[in-house]
């Protein structure tokens, strides 16, 4: 089922894959640096296709980090802070989490997550792999 969603991830029109990534060893400095390298990421793509979005990521708008992010990187072309929506409440939001847990495992290769280590790229063709932040 996994594979499957992925493959629909892949093949949706207009849809761009961004993984970013940060193996700093503090949880909140990985966070904040993954997020900032993920802004950056975004707000180059949009330039260059001439286009404005707005984000929303997984949360109960509790986490101040993605304002405090999107106010020192001022990413042109992403429209105000990420708007935070509960997982449960929003099926883009846990399909991004399964592009994310992918793209982690294409990093990391936990070897009990070995069957995983190549579905980012096997089942994400156009995405480009994760990249460090």
């Amino acid at each position: 089922m996994a594979q499957s969603l992925l493959d629909l991830i892949g093949r949706f029109p207009g849809l761009t894959v961004h993984s970013v990534y940060s193996i700093d060893r503090d949880f909140r400095a990985a966070k904040r640096a993954a997020f900032s390298g993920l802004l950056r990421s975004l707000d180059a793509a949009l330039v260059e296709d001439g286009r404005y979005a707005a984000l929303t990521v997984d949360g109960d708008g509790t986490e101040h980090l993605y304002t405090e992010v999107h106010e020192q990187v001022r990413p042109r072309r992403l429209i105000g802070p990420a708007a935070q929506v509960p997982a449960h409440e929003s099926l883009w939001i846990q399909a991004a989490d399964l592009v994310a847990y992918t793209a982690c495992q294409a990093v990391a290769r936990q070897p009990e997550r070995e069957f995983m280590w190549y579905w980012h790229a096997q089942h994400l063709p156009k995405a480009p792999p994760p990249r460090e932040a």
